[in-house]
């Protein structure tokens, strides 16, 4: 698996084959610092880290169904990336929102190692979501 830079050939790709396709009423857009994990010409995840403050980010990242396959080293990955990254960029505080009930979300942002803070209500679409954060540094 390599990470390289997020086309738009792999906004399109995750939005079709995506394991939320509820999701996108729009089609995804690049924000920040992104990224594409594949694996043998298929796009496994895209994602990326956009800085909120010096010390502090918003992580977002979404899957298609060809990562089911390989989740386990994806997982490490992700991790291992957003480890990377929050070290480069000398951030501390990492956060994303996962929507309340979205049970496959809320596992992989448990085994990236974040817990969460608090309930967002009307987040999206009027529904709640949960904002996870995870610490890097001093503060993990």
């Amino acid at each position: 698996m390599e990470f390289r830079a997020l086309t738009q050939a792999d906004l399109e790709y995750v939005q079709e084959h995506s394991t939320c396709p509820d999701n996108h009423k729009k089609p995804i857009q690049e924000t920040g610092w992104s990224v594409a994990l594949v694996h043998e010409d298929k796009t496994l995840v895209i994602g990326g880290v956009e800085l909120l403050s010096p010390t502090c980010g918003w992580a977002w990242f979404e899957m298609s169904r060809d990562a089911i396959e390989h989740i386990v080293t994806v997982y490490r990955t992700i991790k291992d990336w957003l480890a990377i990254c929050c070290k480069e960029q000398g951030i501390r505080r990492l956060m994303c929102a996962v929507e309340v009930g979205f049970e496959e979300a809320e596992r992989t942002v448990e085994h990236l190692g974040y817990h969460v803070e608090s309930r967002m209500p009307k987040y999206k679409d009027d529904r709640p979501a949960d904002l996870w954060v995870k610490f890097f540094g001093d503060s993990e």
